[in-house]
């Protein structure tokens, strides 16, 4: 009997260490972030502050997509779903056209031309309509324009370690330390305490983020 406690004492005390030696060897997560995490911010509001206090009222969504892609050789890369950020940047193009047109049918309209006295007034000045001349003017803004332009350059590529809830990344820029929160769908990336990097990826938006799996 003293025998069989002994036995059942070192099989406890075994368990205990081999919990131990597991806890302090940490979960891999690294499998767990394979494939693609998708983020979407609105950056209209900023874009349209830049544009100037004359168009101070105007209001469009900017969506930019930034795609996390963790592959299974350990290499990671980060960037901007171009594709996605310009057909936004077509549809805010139109908008801003059409809040354009308004206002200048609004300015003439004050001065009390009706809006086809507006345009045949505007068609002698600048022997186009007031369409054609938004247009125009819209199009030689905007069609040299790169989304990166706009975004900055936002890409990363370079090695990732996922282990006890933190993320390392290895680029060419140096070494980047996040806290993250994983789930099945959703990946939340935030800084850690003491960290040297700013909190504030873009104006108004900050740590902690939450990218998406991407089906």
């Amino acid at each position: 009997m003293k025998t069989m406690k002994k036995v059942m004492a070192l099989l406890a005390v075994m368990a205990m260490a081999l919990g131990l030696f597991t806890a302090c060897g940490g979960k891999d997560q690294s499998k767990d972030l394979e494939g693609k995490w998708t983020m979407t911010v609105n950056l209209g509001d900023q874009l349209s502050e830049e544009m100037g206090s004359e168009l101070e009222d105007f209001s469009a969504p900017f969506d930019v997509t930034f795609v996390f892609s963790f592959a299974e050789d350990g290499t990671v890369e980060l960037c901007l779903d171009e594709e996605a950020a310009q057909a936004s940047l077509e549809s805010l193009k139109a908008s801003l056209t059409d809040y354009m047109i308004e206002m200048i049918y609004d300015d003439l309209e004050d001065d009390g031309y009706g809006r086809e006295e507006a345009n045949d007034a505007f068609a002698e000045i600048f022997d186009m309509s007031i369409e054609d001349y938004v247009n125009e003017n819209i199009h030689s803004q905007f069609d040299t324009l790169d989304v990166k332009d706009l975004v900055g350059d936002t890409s990363v590529t370079g090695t990732f370690k996922a282990k006890n809830n933190v993320l390392t990344i290895t680029s060419d820029d140096g070494v980047s330390v996040y806290n993250i929160e994983l789930s099945e769908n959703s990946l939340t990336l935030d800084l850690p305490e003491n960290s040297k990097e700013s909190s504030e990826i873009y104006e108004g938006i900050s740590f902690p983020v939450t990218f998406t799996k991407a089906q």
